[in-house]
């Protein structure tokens, strides 16, 4: 039996344009949301034995494109989503909860009774060991120290001031071991206290003073079952221009020919990955990120989001899901691409021999037997792995100060130095210890979203050449999501949406015999 498309599709339907069913449909959007209209075209013309010699037969390039369009569910994906708020009490024009936290039935609420809270006095000699389950065997930072600028001497009533001892690159020798498990090995609670045994030792090393420099505690998730990941962020495809342009695809494009999408995934124990998308507006993603967490009854989990540098990402969830307390982390990822980068502008072009290189030997030749010199490194990267070791166990300050204490005669452009030292205040509270969470076995990166951009927008449209309107981008883009989310069948078949998460079967055991 042919099921065809629900009325409001085909009422949109032009003169002279055949009524598809809803199987055809779904076909026909699959295969335009993972290769080009006209191969597309081509393949459809080519499956259904439909040639030149009859036009009339024959799926056009325009007709598909139309098809493509009216089959966008963005816009029923938000009056959804404003639909769930407003039965479980939210405003969906400002997001927030009717009659404030007070409200909040015990279903919605999270007493945050599966998180480990570390403050800084806890690392010390006298403290009470602290214990996580499900953890990994990650080297530790090496251990470092950082000279002071000034310092005033006394000297026979004299004071005298010591000259200025600058932040040296890194010049450490490491020592490469093999791993002693596989990534998703677990670790068992007694191990998992001889790391904190080293994090007590080089807590200890530290004086009193720079112990307090610490910005703020840090919150471990005791039970990965009782945590919501959410990972968002944005990724954008150049604008088609209204009209043609002298140059056309060769003409160099700014940003503000850019098109913004942002995306979301929502990852929780027991459900399968969703994910969420919305152009140019990040509150709406907000919105439809909170009725998934409404709809499957996740609220009463503990929040945990993972963005990048961006500033109206924070924005947008400290307005949003403040009642819930969440946490939420600056990805290591961008951390480290924003120091690098920064460094990289704003130091001289200078080669270093690198010590981490490892050791070679000839192999052949007249030199057979003996090492090869070592390599030289860019003076970026030697301060970048000095600071990098700083950032891996949470300590701000302490960066800072090293980079402030840099040798003016190595840095060629200011400004870009002061860029990054205005970052690392500005994003210092979202920084977190990455070196206690990894052990854990706890998330540190926004990897996965990461790669659902590649898959939602990316890897259909930015290939090289490629300029997309706003209708046709929107309605690839959630079409793509849709199939990511499985929610096709009800889609194209009773033309309706939902947020609900699929979760995980788990597999029956065979009996044996």
């Amino acid at each position: 039996m042919l099921i065809p498309v629900p009325y409001a599709i085909a009422a949109t339907l032009g003169p002279r344009e055949r009524l598809k069913t809803a199987a055809f449909l779904e076909e026909e959007c699959r295969l335009a949301t993972s290769s080009a209209y006209r191969l597309t075209e081509e393949t459809i013309n080519r499956h259904f034995h439909r040639d030149i010699h009859n036009p009339d037969d024959m799926i056009h390039l325009g007709t598909l494109y139309d098809d493509v369009i009216r089959s966008n569910c963005m816009e029923a994906k938000k009056e959804e989503a404003f639909k769930i708020l407003e039965e479980y009490g939210f405003d969906s024009s400002t997001g927030m909860r009717r009659g404030g936290i007070d409200s909040l039935p015990e279903t919605m609420r999270n007493g945050k009774m599966d998180t480990v809270q570390i403050e800084p006095s806890l690392l010390e000699a006298n403290a009470s060991p602290i214990t996580f389950d499900n953890v990994q065997d990650i080297p530790m930072p090496d251990e470092y120290e950082l000279d002071g600028t000034e310092c005033p001497l006394e000297n026979n009533g004299e004071t005298q001031t010591q000259p200025a001892q600058y932040s040296q690159p890194d010049t450490r020798e490491i020592e490469i071991k093999p791993k002693l498990r596989k990534k998703r090995d677990l670790v068992s609670p007694e191990e998992m206290e001889t790391v904190l045994d080293g994090f007590q030792r080089w807590w200890n090393q530290r004086n009193e003073i720079e112990g307090c420099r610490i910005l703020h505690s840090w919150t471990v998730e005791k039970d990965s079952s009782q945590v919501v990941y959410i990972y968002i962020d944005g990724d954008c495809v150049f604008k088609q221009a209204e009209k043609r342009i002298r140059g056309g695809c060769s003409t160099i494009r700014t940003v503000i020919d850019r098109r913004n999408q942002y995306n979301a995934v929502i990852c929780a124990e027991g459900y399968k990955p969703y994910y969420v998308t919305y152009p140019e507006d990040v509150d709406v993603v907000c919105k439809m990120i909170l009725a998934v967490l409404l709809q499957n009854h996740l609220l009463n989990r503990n929040l945990v989001f993972f963005l990048d540098g961006e500033k109206v990402l924070y924005t947008a969830v400290e307005k949003y899901f403040s009642m819930w307390n969440p946490a939420i982390y600056l990805d290591w990822y961008h951390l480290c691409l924003k120091v690098y980068t920064c460094l990289s502008k704003g130091l001289r072009p200078q080669r270093e021999d690198d010590p981490r290189s490892p050791i070679e030997y000839y192999k052949r030749g007249k030199n057979a037997g003996q090492p090869k010199p070592r390599k030289k490194t860019s003076l970026s990267i030697l301060f970048a792995r000095m600071l990098y070791s700083m950032l891996w166990v949470g300590n701000v300050e302490e960066a800072k100060d090293y980079i402030r204490n840099i040798d003016p005669s190595l840095i060629q452009n200011k400004e870009a130095i002061d860029e990054l030292l205005t970052y690392l205040e500005n994003k210092g509270k979202y920084i977190t210890c990455y070196a206690l969470r990894k052990r854990a076995g706890l998330r540190n990166s926004s990897n996965i979203v990461e790669s659902a951009n590649r898959r939602m927008v990316s890897g259909r449209q930015k290939h090289r050449g490629m300029l997309w309107s706003d209708a046709g981008s929107d309605a690839i883009t959630s079409l793509t999501v849709l199939f990511m989310n499985c929610e096709e069948t009800l889609w194209f078949y009773h033309h309706e949406v939902t947020f609900a998460m699929e979760q995980y079967v788990k597999p029956q055991q065979k009996l044996v015999a």
